[in-house]
């Protein structure tokens, strides 16, 4: 089967429970949860927010073990480890 396959599972998701205030100005943290390929984890990590112009940049990073997502469990010659992490920088605006 393909790494992400993605014909089978065109999306992964992340779905948020809550949102809280970090410990410092501009930090949130995400828990949630994360699906890839059907597979759903419990997912808890910190994020920055940035207001830029008219938009704001979220960002942050997290690490995944692939095979708990089935991700190249089948593929012999990977050179990838098992744990992958993870970075996101997602841009938000407001539309008009």
């Amino acid at each position: 089967e393909e790494f992400f396959h993605r014909e089978k599972y065109p999306r992964i998701r992340m779905l948020s429970d809550m949102i809280e205030l970090g410990a410092a100005e501009g930090r949130y943290v995400f828990h949630g949860k994360l699906i890839i390929k059907d597979k759903e984890q419990e997912l808890i990590f910190s994020f920055d927010a940035n207001q830029k112009a008219d938009k704001t940049e979220l960002s942050g990073r997290f690490s995944i073990q692939r095979l708990d997502f089935d991700l190249g469990r089948n593929h012999s010659s990977f050179t990838i480890g098992e744990e992958v992490e993870v970075i996101l920088r997602v841009l938000v605006s407001a539309e008009g």
